[in-house]
C-alpha cells in the first residue's frame, strides 16, 4: 500500500487472485463433496439400500436390494403395463426398493400367521388383474411384497374384523420391523 493509501494495481491483483483462488478451492471442494455423495461413494457400489432386522425366532437378518434388481423389476413393468401407467398409479423406484427391502419380512410374519403368497399366486393375481405374466425373481419378489402388504395394510385398517389371529400377526409385524 502507498503512503496515500492507495494500494498499487499489482498489489490488488494479487490479493483477489488470492481471494478467488479461494473461493474456487472451496467451490471445487464442495463439488467434489456432491459428486461423491451422488455417485454412492460407499463400500458397496451399485447398492441402492440394505437392511437389518431381527425376526421373529430372535435370528438377525440382513436385506440388500442392488441397483440391478431394482432395474430388472422396472424394465419388466415397463414391458408389461409401461412407466407412465406404473406412475399414475404411483408406483416409483422408491416404491419398489421398499417393497424389496420389506419383502422378507412380510413373508416371514406371513408364513408364521398361515398367510403365504406363492410365485403362481403373484402370477396369477397380476394376470387377472394387470393382463400380464411376471417371470423374473425379483419382480415375483415385488409383488409378492405388494400383496402381502396390502392384506396386512387392510387388517390394520379394520381390526374389528381381523380378529385375535389378525391382531396378533400385526404385532408380530411391528415386532420385526
Amino acid at each position: 500500500m502507498s503512503p496515500s493509501g492507495v494500494v498499487p494495481f499489482q498489489e490488488q491483483t494479487v490479493t483477489r487472485s488470492l481471494a478467488a483462488r479461494t473461493r474456487v478451492l472451496a467451490a471445487s471442494a464442495a463439488l467434489l463433496l456432491a459428486v461423491g455423495a451422488l455417485a454412492g461413494c460407499s463400500d458397496h457400489p451399485g447398492q441402492v439400500a440394505d437392511m437389518h432386522y431381527t425376526g421373529l425366532d430372535g435370528a438377525r437378518h440382513s436385506v440388500v436390494v442392488s441397483e440391478k434388481d431394482v432395474d430388472v423389476v422396472v424394465k419388466e413393468l415397463d414391458s408389461s403395463l409401461g412407466w407412465e401407467n406404473l406412475v399414475r398409479q404411483g408406483v416409483n423406484r422408491s416404491q419398489i426398493v421398499n417393497g424389496l427391502l420389506r419383502a422378507p419380512m412380510l413373508v416371514e410374519v406371513g408364513q408364521a400367521h398361515g398367510l403365504t403368497v406363492t410365485d403362481a399366486q403373484v402370477v396369477q393375481t397380476v394376470k387377472e388383474r394387470l393382463g400380464f405374466e411376471p417371470r423374473k425373481p425379483e419382480t415375483l419378489t415385488y409383488l409378492r411384497a405388494t400383496v402381502l402388504s396390502g392384506h396386512f395394510q387392510q387388517l390394520s385398517q379394520h381390526p374389528e374384523q381381523a380378529g385375535q389371529q389378525g391382531k396378533v400377526a400385526l404385532a408380530d409385524l411391528d415386532k420385526v420391523r
